[in-house]
């Protein structure tokens, strides 16, 4: 009964926190009302006026104290949570609240702008960051309780996470709010989630986790010591490789380990559940850090193939259009079936949807191809720049004015990359933010 009363007061709380926290309706939602939108109750109540004012102040630690105000009653009820329950996933799921109650405060009092943008869709990704966050922080604990299950059921759960992990990464887009897939346009899950936060996490797990078995099993005071070293180097070495040239990071990780394995290693005398601890934690640190980047490649792969394969047959197909006729096309569907059997779509994920086309605009000697990858990348195509063509035009301009111009594609060639390469405005892969 007592469960039953924190899961429905917790809930109410944080249906409340979205309705009376987020940005209130402007003037065009107030025609048009529905059930969904906030109405920014408490951020726009005269009677909390003060705490308006003071998250629109310069200081920063002014601007803070409504978020930590509203803050304390969903950690006081997380506490609460991890009180009553003992399972790993109802603590995962009550932390998972709490913090999005917290995400709903800050976004409702210092970044209203940017929830009233993304509108139901930020509320979403925020929800869902914060379930993501609460799974990798207790990823150890969450392995453990599978353990006690059936090999069965072990396996089923491991791979529902790993689908649920990898579907997120290929099939949510952070660049077109049109999509069906979108929840943000800004990628919050696949970057902030995944890659940044994710990735970091589980790097943790895997370095304490190693640390604190080396330390149950050596003997003698040198044992504490020894195991905090190496959690310690195996952080910086991930954080090394997962986020290259960040110095800071991998000493604040390597230093963030040795703190985990210093406080995981506190046990009894019985060094036995300590090391059977230890093999869990590192485990489900290592699983966690190898569906992501395998997620993560994958989804990579889509933009590769999208850009270098799919596009390249597209711009090919447009070049010959250009040569037959002296320009480009009006619409893509002119090229069919002459010189393509139909018009190529850009694959984004795994599932075909209607919105994953190319975005093509003609400007007669030119155009634009663009399309929306995975992650976070828009990419856009332009034909590379003729200046023969142009200095050869009826400007007056003739070879020999041309023979005095700097060659570019040589300059090109020189930098490393060539002309094709050069209208794009991605890259094959995506690049790294970190």
């Amino acid at each position: 009964m007592v469960r039953a009363v924190y899961v429905a007061v917790f809930g109410l709380l944080g249906v409340g926190y979205y309705y009376a926290l987020g940005p209130g309706p402007t003037l065009s939602d107030l025609a048009e009302p529905t059930w969904w939108r906030p109405t920014g109750s408490l951020v726009g109540s005269p009677a909390l006026a003060v705490l308006r004012e003071l998250s629109q102040s310069e200081n920063t630690a002014l601007r803070l104290l409504p978020v930590l105000l509203f803050a304390l009653p969903p950690t006081a009820l997380v506490a609460v949570g991890f009180a009553l329950f003992a399972g790993a996933a109802a603590r995962a799921a009550a932390l998972a609240v709490g913090l999005s109650c917290v995400g709903f405060a800050y976004y409702g009092y210092l970044a209203e702008d940017i929830w009233r943008f993304f509108s139901w869709r930020w509320a979403a990704a925020s929800l869902c960051l914060a379930a993501f966050a609460s799974a990798f922080l207790l990823a150890p604990s969450l392995l453990r309780s599978g353990l006690r299950l059936s090999r069965a059921q072990l396996a089923a759960a491991l791979v529902a996470a790993s689908a649920t992990l990898y579907l997120t990464s290929i099939e949510v887009t952070g660049t077109d709010p049109a999509l069906r897939a979108n929840l943000s346009p800004w990628p919050v899950l696949t970057l902030f989630g995944f890659l940044l936060l994710g990735t970091a996490i589980g790097t943790l797990h895997l370095a304490a986790g190693a640390g604190t078995w080396v330390w149950s099993r050596l003997t003698g005071s040198r044992a504490p010591l020894v195991g905090v070293l190496v959690a310690a180097v195996i952080a910086a070495v991930g954080a090394s490789v997962a986020f290259p040239g960040d110095t800071p990071l991998a000493v604040g990780g390597a230093m963030a380990a040795a703190a985990y394995a210093l406080v995981a290693g506190v046990a009894p005398a019985d060094r036995e559940p300590l090391a059977q601890k230890a093999v869990v934690r590192a485990t489900a640190g290592g699983l966690l850090v190898a569906m992501i980047l395998l997620s993560n490649w994958r989804a990579e792969t889509y933009q590769a193939e999208a850009r270098d394969e799919t596009s390249a047959r597209l711009i090919a197909a447009l070049d010959a259009y250009r040569a037959l006729h002296g320009s480009y096309p009006d619409e893509l569907v002119e090229l069919v079936p002459d010189l393509l059997p139909r018009v190529p779509e850009p694959r984004m994920g795994l599932y075909r949807h209607a919105d994953e086309v190319f975005t093509y605009s003609s400007f007669g000697d030119s155009y634009a191809l663009e399309f929306s990858s995975v992650l976070w990348v828009q990419c856009a195509y332009t034909p590379p720049y003729d200046d023969a063509a142009y200095y050869d035009d009826d400007e007056g301009v003739g070879d020999e004015g041309a023979d005095d111009l700097p060659d570019v594609a040589a300059g090109a060639a020189d930098e490393g990359f060539d002309s094709l390469d050069a209208s794009w405005s991605c890259e094959s892969t995506p690049p790294r933010l970190f």
